[in-house]
């Protein structure tokens, strides 16, 4: 293999700043997700969902998530409802961490994010094996790359904000293209 060049070190911290942007969104959403959930139970969900998937559907007819959505949710009992609202309270908690700790810049914040992705990625191995799916399968390959991602950056003892740095001098210093 040949060296990287120093345009693909760009592409390669731009591919890590939009995971651990994926990473910052995915966990607040399901933050927001879970409180609603645990608060208010499955039937203030189905009323929610249901509201999403009408708006979804007068937008896009043949939207496939709409569906979904709606069986997903009909098919949550109240101890169904508690576990999902617990998943995603924790699972949003642990992004939510992953991102601080690896805006910070300190080493054991690198640690502890390789460590919860390793731990993500080995349940959703697990997931992929007991029940196979599309979004398990495309959730494992992306936190499969955002831990290569991030055990390089570890190794070579760079920072969320100095990848972030290089991301945007691309773009608007053209020398460095």
């Amino acid at each position: 293999m040949g060296r990287v060049t120093r345009r693909d070190g760009r592409v390669v911290d731009a591919v890590f700043v939009l995971g651990v942007l994926f990473k910052a969104v995915s966990g607040v959403v399901e933050l927001a997700a879970g409180v609603p959930l645990l608060l208010f139970g499955p039937h203030a969900l189905v009323v929610l969902t249901d509201r999403l998937v009408d708006w979804l559907l007068t937008v896009d007819p043949d939207n496939a998530l709409a569906p979904a959505l709606s069986n997903g949710v009909a098919d949550l009992g109240s101890t169904g409802t508690v576990l999902a609202a617990a998943y995603l309270l924790f699972h949003g908690s642990v992004k939510v961490a992953i991102v601080l700790a690896l805006l910070r810049g300190s080493r054991r914040g690198f640690l502890a994010s390789i460590g919860a992705l390793a731990v993500f990625l080995v349940l959703q191995l697990v997931e992929l094996v007991l029940a196979p799916g599309v979004g398990v399968a495309l959730l494992a390959v992306v936190d499969a790359a955002l831990l290569a991602l991030t055990w390089r950056e570890y190794r070579r003892g760079h920072t969320l904000a100095g990848a972030w740095r290089a991301v945007v001098r691309s773009r608007v210093d053209p020398s460095t293209r």
